[in-house]
């Protein structure tokens, strides 16, 4: 007889938690009279899918959402229903692939997302060969440029350093300090020349050699002579070339200077 009546109030329990769980659907409309929104609750929370409409009528995006927050595909679409956007969306934050497209159809960007940071970023042609692919840090920098010709083959490789100024703007008579990276980790015998560098990316003037520090950075300063906008040129030297080598990079890079003390 108790087992019974225990099985009969856990019963109980259930069919009231289950019971709890009110599902609902609003809807916004447009001062036409036209649906502009329509939102699938759990709750009173949004759950599951959510629609969006153009005062025409057309479909302007769906959405997967779950307990209040977005998760799940997203798509965005033109006032045709021409679809423009496609990805995925993890706790209100974009993550994992996205893909934009022409009003024909064919693809244009697509971007790989990482907590709502863009980390890969690739450009089409209008044929939907790919143009171009940017790698990006963590702090969302370009530290790498590959480009391709139309037929898809991969024409250049750029990898780009990262300056990371203490100060943009310093006062005369500071001294400007900045580390110097590249996304990776390079090889030990990588050095970087600051100095002159002319048109043909030769160095016709060293001012400092520098060489990487135990983080696998270049860590520079200086103390400005000149107010105002002030250049670094440099250049990188490695002999150990790889898949990623950056030997005979050359570059510049502008800080700035403030006459008042």
């Amino acid at each position: 007889m108790y087992s019974l009546y225990k099985y009969v109030i856990i019963l109980c329990c259930i069919v009231i938690i289950v019971c709890c769980d009110k599902k609902s659907v609003k809807y916004t409309y447009h001062k036409n009279g036209k649906i502009q929104h329509k939102i699938n609750l759990l709750n009173n929370k949004p759950n599951g899918l959510i629609e969006s409409y153009y005062s025409n009528g057309n479909l302007k995006s769906k959405s997967i959402w779950k307990n209040g927050l977005q998760n799940g595909f997203f798509e965005d679409y033109d006032q045709e229903e021409k679809l423009l956007r496609i990805g995925h969306m993890k706790n209100n934050l974009a993550d994992g692939s996205w893909k934009e497209f022409d009003n024909k159809g064919k693809i244009t960007k697509k971007y790989i997302y990482q907590n709502d940071t863009i980390i890969d970023y690739i450009i089409f042609y209008n044929q939907g060969i790919i143009s171009e692919k940017q790698i990006i840090s963590k702090k969302g920098e370009v530290i790498r440029v590959i480009g391709y010709d139309k037929k898809g083959t991969k024409s250049s490789d750029t990898i780009i350093p990262i300056f990371n100024d203490r100060k943009d703007t310093l006062q005369t008579g500071n001294t400007y300090s900045t580390t110097i990276s590249f996304g990776y980790t390079l090889p030990n015998n990588t050095k970087l020349i600051i100095g002159k560098i002319d048109k043909n990316n030769t160095a016709t003037d060293t001012f400092k050699i520098l060489h990487l520090s135990p983080e696998h950075r270049f860590i520079y300063s200086t103390i400005p002579k000149n107010t105002g906008t002030n250049i670094i040129q440099y250049k990188i030297i490695q002999s150990n070339k790889d898949s990623l080598s950056i030997d005979g990079i050359t570059g510049t890079h502008h800080y700035y200077v403030s006459s008042e003390k």
